[in-house]
């Protein structure tokens, strides 16, 4: 039963929309939205976002994102 939730993604999506309820209020987080109406078992919409992937770090040093402050931020988010 554990491994049929894990791979239904309505699940996945109510998930997602709990977090982003739960960074409604701060600007740590950003967590896009989901389209529900799209939403199957095994099909999960969101809303498309743009930046740089957390494991690029040269590209995050060279659009001069403060690393210290966004391994800050990691923690508070973790």
């Amino acid at each position: 039963h554990t491994l049929l939730d894990e791979l239904d993604l309505r699940i996945e999506a109510a998930n997602t929309t709990a977090l982003k309820r739960n960074f409604a209020d701060g600007e740590l987080l950003y967590v896009p939205d989901i389209h529900w109406s799209l939403v199957r078992e095994n099909l999960l919409v969101i809303e498309r976002i743009h930046g740089i992937p957390i494991g690029d770090v040269e590209a995050l040093k060279s659009a001069g994102v403060d690393m210290e402050a966004l391994a800050a931020r990691g923690v508070k988010i973790f």
